[in-house]
């Protein structure tokens, strides 16, 4: 079986020893106070996961909203052959967590917000697409949002 999920954040960084760290995730809405709004950056960290009998050969992960395509990145051929005889070395047939997982991480630089929006990302697979994840783009009807208000 295969799948794809994605995380939208504000940042992604390089930390000491091959971490990252996503700062500012969103949680399925992004508001912005006025319109249109410039954000420095929107950042995604698309993840596509296959079995280890059935390896990626060709992926391409897609950032749009209908018919406006943000960023699109396809994965060179040398990543996912590395990719491909690293799991042939490693990988157990009666492991079942045995798997492929390819990381992608983008970002879309300067990030302008001039409408209402829905952002989808999807992996393209082989020819197969997986949805990956979306977040609805819009503006605050107030910002920040007041709490508990005191007359």
């Amino acid at each position: 079986m295969r799948f794809a999920h994605c995380v939208f954040c504000d940042d992604i960084r390089a930390e000491v020893g091959g971490k990252l760290s996503l700062m500012g995730i969103y949680q399925g809405d992004l508001l912005v106070p006025v319109q249109p709004t410039v954000l420095p950056k929107l950042c995604m960290v698309v993840t596509a996961v296959t079995t280890a009998d059935q390896p990626f050969e060709k992926v391409t992960a897609r950032i749009a909203s209908k018919e406006r395509v943000f960023l699109e990145q396809t994965l060179p051929e040398e990543a996912i052959a590395e990719l491909q005889a690293t799991l042939k070395a490693s990988a157990d047939p009666e492991d079942p967590y045995s798997k492929m997982a390819i990381v992608i991480n983008l970002a879309i630089a300067p990030f302008v917000v001039d409408s209402a929006f829905t952002l989808k990302a999807t992996v393209i697979a082989d020819g197969e697409e997986l949805p990956a994840g979306r977040l609805r783009v819009g503006f605050a009807a107030s910002w920040p949002p007041l709490q508990n208000p005191v007359s």
